[in-house]
């Protein structure tokens, strides 16, 4: 493979309503087609000032067992792809992916933010509901960024006394949401910028119309603790 490519909307022609991004690509690497399957040799991929890599194997059947890494060097770059801001900070993310298109696993996560370091594994299924499972542990994230301090809120406009203590608001049922999640975060330090939290502990678990937070511990940085459970079913 030997793509280069000036801009990328050169390739509009193939979908006219997505957003194609106006910067240069390139693709490079080897496939090689086995009877059982495909063997991807060092692809790398360019996209302006982003880089990939894949290598692996695609088997008959949708599954597939890939070493991914991306990076770059300015997070914020990826606001228009991903709809959320990013610190202008260098990033990159590896990973390995094996399963079918159905469900996968994704093993030896390793993702960097700036200082921000986060790693573990994690059990994806596609089918209904969606289901994420798995652990993530993290030596150091650097939320100071996202630290706007406390801003004055405009006050609330008058409302009606009502008869009841709680209105009458409808609430979306957990099953809603269409997703499963068993996952248990692990971090040792967060900087918000106006404080640091030590040995973090928190388990999600989503599903059977049921949100549980447990295990949850943190340390503040004045050695005070907090530890509890939270549940609602």
């Amino acid at each position: 493979i030997d793509v280069q490519l000036p801009s990328l909307t050169l390739l509009k022609f193939l979908a006219p309503d997505a957003k194609w991004p106006d910067l240069p690509f390139t693709a490079a690497g080897r496939l090689q087609n086995h009877p059982d399957r495909t063997q991807l040799g060092d692809v790398r991929l360019t996209l302006g000032d982003f880089e990939a890599g894949i290598t692996g194997d695609i088997f008959a059947g949708e599954r597939f067992e890939l070493n991914i890494e991306a990076g770059g060097p300015d997070a914020s770059q990826l606001e228009p792809w991903l709809g959320r801001a990013f610190v202008p900070e260098p990033f990159s993310l590896t990973f390995r992916a094996a399963g079918a298109s159905a469900a996968f696993d994704l093993s030896d996560i390793e993702a960097r933010l700036g200082k921000s370091r986060m790693g573990g594994n994690l059990q994806v299924g596609l089918g209904t509901p969606k289901k994420v499972s798995g652990s993530l542990a993290s030596p150091f994230l650097d939320l100071s960024q996202w630290n706007t301090g406390d801003a004055e809120e405009p006050p609330a406009p008058a409302k009606s006394s009502s008869a009841y203590v709680f209105d009458d608001t409808s609430m979306m049922w957990i099953k809603d949401y269409g997703v499963e999640v068993d996952v248990v975060l692990n971090v040792v330090e967060i900087d918000r910028g106006n404080t640091q939290l030590r040995d973090v502990e928190l388990g999600v678990l989503l599903g059977s119309n049921r949100l549980e937070f447990a295990p949850f511990s943190l340390t503040g940085d004045k050695s005070g603790t907090l530890r509890g459970s939270a549940v609602l079913d």
